[in-house]
């Protein structure tokens, strides 16, 4: 019955998914500047309307209209023209698999809460499966973005090759030279009870040592780190323009007091996941049990993911929100007189509001990306801790540990990569190294 349901599940999803996609997407308000028809027809759709309610105006001309570049036009994006744009479909990709994990991870737990005694007997195949290829399909995703050459600046794809570089050699050090007893993610554990389900299925098989765990892992790690600097520096500017909007921005882009919370919050909760898996700072000072932590990190790892996911919105607008910013600089912050020079300016910014708008769904697949991992990671994270003592193998010879402990690591160096990169960006904000 649960597969039956879980089948239904994945038909609804495939049938509505636009329209989910959509409705993430739409009524977020995106800046044009008006080209000198557009004004002129609006002038005279406004005199017609003042004619029509004031006859004595008809011999009247209309008022000469400022020129392009000090007029902004206001456009709420529509669910029909979000369908055509660039990394749409990628999007919309990662919105389904989402939600098939969410909903798979809730239909498990409902089941061990019905029938608990039939836990230790259903190994969550189908959740396992989902959660990885959700993962995975994030990380391509966001690899896509990155090298595309004509929405990505070389300078940002070199900075995510050398992230990657760095972070695959950080990570190589972290798990050989760190002891257990200031992070454990319990690889020995695991490999060994890899190697016993390997020796019940051939005898004869040779064990796995666990460098060889240990040496694969940074390559993984690597590939994350590479393609989180990019979101997490894009994020880090929706963050700044959203608390610390410009003063002439008041009631145009100040948020709500919750909204600016949301904010705060999600950049504070990825670091209390790095915290949460150092023992010295949490487990041993609190005295912990095992099983609670494993509960806490990977509440703390969905919480991170959860809170990525529902920023959405918010922080695609503050990106779009950016346009007004780039707008309202050139037209305020120069002093040009000259036609050509006004022209040069206007064509300048009708230019970087084409390409802001263009980016829209990049932008929304790097901030909604990172929150697919990390749910991801911490539905295996949380499937597998629970089961790690009642199931000795989830499939025919992977051990339930083996996925924790993997998944675990993977979820903390995102989060240590994702901090990193976030924290290095607001000081460089903060220092006026970065505008």
């Amino acid at each position: 019955m649960p597969y039956v349901a879980i089948t239904l599940l994945v038909v609804c999803c495939t049938n509505f998914r636009w329209s989910l996609s959509q409705w993430l997407l739409k009524n977020l308000i995106t800046c044009r500047v008006p080209t000198k028809e557009q004004i002129a027809d609006q002038k005279k759709r406004e005199h017609v309307q003042a004619i029509e309610q004031n006859p004595s105006l008809r011999k009247k001309s209309f008022k000469k209209t400022d020129g392009p570049e000090e007029q902004l036009m206001l456009i709420p994006t529509a669910p029909e023209g979000l369908l055509q744009r660039v990394f749409f479909s990628e999007f919309d990709r990662l919105v389904f698999f989402v939600s098939v994990v969410a909903a798979n991870l809730m239909l498990v737990q409902v089941l061990y809460l019905v029938q608990p005694e039939k836990r230790a007997q259903n190994g969550g195949v189908v959740l396992t499966c989902f959660a990885v290829v959700a993962a995975a399909t994030a990380v391509s995703s966001l690899y896509r973005t990155q090298s595309n050459r004509l929405l990505t600046p070389a300078f940002e794809r070199t900075l995510g090759q050398l992230a990657g570089g760095g972070s695959a050699l950080c990570s190589l050090v972290v798990l050989f030279a760190i002891p257990s007893e200031f992070l454990d993610f319990e690889l020995e554990q695991a490999t060994a009870a890899f190697n016993k389900s390997l020796k019940s299925m051939h005898a004869q098989v040779p064990e796995i040592p666990v460098a060889l765990l240990m040496g694969t892992l940074p390559i993984v790690a690597g590939i994350l780190g590479g393609v989180a600097v990019a979101p997490a520096v894009r994020a880090v500017r929706c963050y700044m323009l959203a608390t610390s909007p410009p003063d002439w921005a008041e009631g145009q882009l100040t948020k709500s007091f919750m909204t600016k919370a949301s904010f705060h919050l999600n950049m504070v909760v990825p670091l209390a996941v790095v915290v949460l898996w150092v023992r010295p700072l949490v487990e041993q000072p609190l005295e912990l049990s095992a099983e609670l932590m494993v509960y806490l990190r990977a509440g703390a790892t969905m919480l991170a993911g959860g809170l990525m996911l529902a920023m959405l919105r918010p922080q695609v607008q503050s990106f779009l929100d950016n346009g007004m910013v780039v707008w309202y600089e050139n037209l305020h912050g120069t002093t040009t007189t000259s036609n050509q020079e006004k022209e040069k300016q206007a064509q300048y910014v009708r230019m970087h509001l084409e390409l802001n708008n263009t980016m829209l769904c990049k932008a929304a697949l790097q901030m909604f990306a990172p929150g697919v991992i990390l749910v991801s990671f911490a539905a295996l994270i949380w499937q597998k801790g629970v089961m790690t003592n009642e199931l000795p193998a989830d499939t025919a010879f992977l051990p339930a540990i083996l996925f924790k402990s993997v998944f675990s690591f993977l979820a903390w160096w995102l989060c240590c990569m994702w901090t990193l990169a976030s924290y290095t960006t607001l000081g460089m904000f903060r220092y006026g190294r970065l505008m």
